[in-house]
C-alpha cells in the first residue's frame, strides 16, 4: 500500500513540474527526456547493489 501512494505522489509531482516547465518556459520534451535519463540512472543506483 505505501508504494501505491508513494507511486502515486511521485506522478502528481511529475505533472505538477510539467505544468510549471511550461510556464516558465521550459522544453518540456527535453525536461521528459531528463526526466528518463535520471530515471534510468536512479534505477541502476539502486537496483546494481542487489
Amino acid at each position: 500500500m505505501l508504494y501505491i501512494l508513494l507511486s502515486i505522489c511521485c506522478s502528481v509531482i511529475v505533472s505538477v513540474m510539467l505544468k510549471l516547465a511550461k510556464r516558465y518556459q521550459v522544453d518540456v520534451v527535453q525536461a521528459v527526456m531528463w526526466n528518463y535519463v535520471v530515471a534510468i540512472a536512479l534505477t541502476w543506483l539502486f537496483l546494481s547493489h542487489s
